[in-house]
């Protein structure tokens, strides 16, 4: 398979200008890649580039600390702008101190996606930040979510690529100090998400075409999109 199918090419960041984005844009239509992911303040500066181009917006990126209220308004904007997939953030505090705030936040957010419809969700979980018990709890609750809510395609994503490993004690338990996309963690991911409709997004850290294969070797190429910044540089090796 052809591995620009499955990438999410992305530019993000503060020093996003829209001429990075319409050049993103062009890179996405010339490789072929499954779509291309920005901020909402650019998605129309995309959509004006290539109104068919599949976009994806981050909503609550980086941190995902907004109230469900205004996560919900931030996804009603992007795809008012013209977004077709929604890459939010979880909300870390809520996962570790209170999972029933955590299940309803993302119960609301799936129920006005899925009166919406049509539309892609990639729930973040910032794996950096997450113990194991944490990252399996999260994907059970995404899964049983995804159930209820048949109009809505999900993914479970690993990371933004913007957390920091000194801000996380259970990295610092860790042997790699790995930030990002972990083979162990999406191997998790996938014991719960394995026979059920949602996919898989790993994210963070990747920028090799073998980093990629050593996770479409564990989950295939089904289901599956790969976040990075380097999909030109990727296709082309």
């Amino acid at each position: 398979m052809d591995i620009a199918n499955i990438i999410d090419h992305t530019k993000l960041g503060p020093n996003v200008t829209n001429e990075v984005v319409v050049q993103a844009v062009k890179d996405a239509v010339k490789y072929g890649f499954a779509s291309f992911c920005t901020y909402p303040c650019f998605i129309s500066v995309a959509k004006q580039e290539n109104a068919k181009l599949h976009l994806a917006s981050v909503v609550d990126f980086p941190h995902g600390m907004s109230t469900t209220e205004s996560r919900i308004k931030e996804i009603e904007f992007s795809v008012k702008e013209g977004a077709d997939e929604i890459d939010i953030v979880i909300n870390i505090s809520l996962l570790k101190n209170d999972i029933g705030g955590f299940r309803t936040d993302l119960d609301l957010i799936m129920e006005r996606m899925d009166e919406i419809g049509s539309l892609s969700l990639k729930v973040i979980l910032e794996t950096t930040y997450l113990t194991t018990e944490e990252i399996k709890k999260a994907t059970e609750i995404i899964v049983e979510l995804a159930n209820v809510y048949s109009l809505l395609h999900v993914f479970v994503k690993t990371s933004t690529g913007f957390a920091l490993c000194e801000n996380s004690p259970v990295v610092e338990k860790r042997s790699d100090k790995f930030k990002g996309a972990r083979v162990e963690d999406i191997k998790l991911i996938y014991s719960i998400t394995k026979g059920t409709n949602v996919g898989i997004k790993p994210s963070g850290g990747i920028s090799t075409k073998e980093d990629v294969e050593k996770f479409v070797s564990v989950i295939g190429y089904d289901n599956v999109r790969i976040g990075t910044s380097s999909g030109v540089k990727i296709i082309s090796e």
